[in-house]
């Protein structure tokens, strides 16, 4: 009988909500959580339906030096009443595949 989420979820004591966003990447669980759920799913054998699998686990990579930057000169600016070029701001993102769930380790 195949290993499911509910054993993973038996075995460590957690929600079986837990376990299944855990296994799918969702950036709220703690990684301590994430690694106890993928270690128990590796020891126990559990195989992961690969047709839920897809697309490979992705981030977003957000330029947090260049948001605090702006985010600073416009605060300055509020505070001594000046006036800003702009009033809203398109700040670029950049969308990662972690090297672990792409064949062959390539991004």
């Amino acid at each position: 009988m195949p290993v499911t989420i509910r054993d993973v979820a038996k075995q460590l004591h957690l929600s079986i909500t837990t376990v299944s966003r855990a296994l799918d990447g969702y950036l709220d669980i703690s990684d301590a959580t994430r690694l106890r759920v993928l270690q128990a799913a590796h020891e126990l054998g559990h195989q992961p339906n690969s047709l839920f699998s897809q697309p490979p686990l992705t981030t977003v990579d957000q330029p947090v030096p260049k948001i605090t930057k702006l985010l600073v000169r416009m605060l300055l600016a509020e505070i001594n009443r000046d006036t800003l070029p702009e009033r809203h701001v398109v700040i670029q993102t950049v969308l990662r595949f972690r090297h672990s769930t792409i064949k062959g380790g390539q991004a």
